[in-house]
């Protein structure tokens, strides 16, 4: 599964926005992490949709506003 925050804070600490992948057949844990990296930075992330193949992650970004194409790395 994937899925996305937004920015928030936890005990005072401001915690930035980022996206996980979630195995949802075995531990439901988080397996991954993405959007993290400068030129894929997350301001307020809204939604996100898969690619017909599943290669690539679109994320409507509102702040500021644009939609983000991320491709899995083989």
């Amino acid at each position: 599964m994937y899925a996305v925050n937004g920015p928030s804070s936890s005990n005072g600490k401001a915690v930035a926005a980022q996206g996980f992948i979630i195995d949802m057949k075995g531990s439901g844990e988080i397996v991954s992490f993405f959007g993290s990296k400068a030129s894929t930075h997350l301001g307020t992330p809204h939604a996100l949709a898969l690619g017909p193949n599943g290669s690539s992650i679109y994320i409507a970004d509102i702040s500021p506003y644009r939609v983000l194409k991320l491709m899995r790395e083989v």
